[in-house]
């Protein structure tokens, strides 16, 4: 048996065989700090990939890692759109133009 810290780990160490690899949506939710109904209905709606063994629930590694880098992305142009217009001397901003260029 194979022992890991946290889950990060995991999605490292199982990067070989990402079509088999997936996790309990509760673990999921605990990943991500949010509740298992929001990864319920992310499953629902596609933004995790969803794998059921009988009535089980799992959510796939490769939807979960794609979610993750998706995120970290969004947050690294959201930080350099802001930094900018800090450098610019803008002392205000609106949230429409910051989302619109994450």
């Amino acid at each position: 048996m194979q022992d890991f810290d946290d889950l990060d780990s995991y999605l490292a160490a199982s990067s070989g065989d990402e079509d088999l690899a997936f996790l309990p949506v509760p673990l999921v939710a605990d990943y991500l700090g949010i509740s298992s109904p929001a990864v319920t209905a992310r499953l629902k709606s596609g933004s995790l990939e969803e794998v059921r063994i009988g009535k089980q629930r799992f959510v796939s590694r490769r939807s979960l890692v794609a979610l993750r880098t998706a995120d970290q992305d969004m947050i690294q142009r959201t930080e350099a759109f802001l930094l900018d217009l800090a450098a610019k001397g803008e002392a205000r901003v609106f949230y429409d133009p910051v989302m619109s260029n994450a």
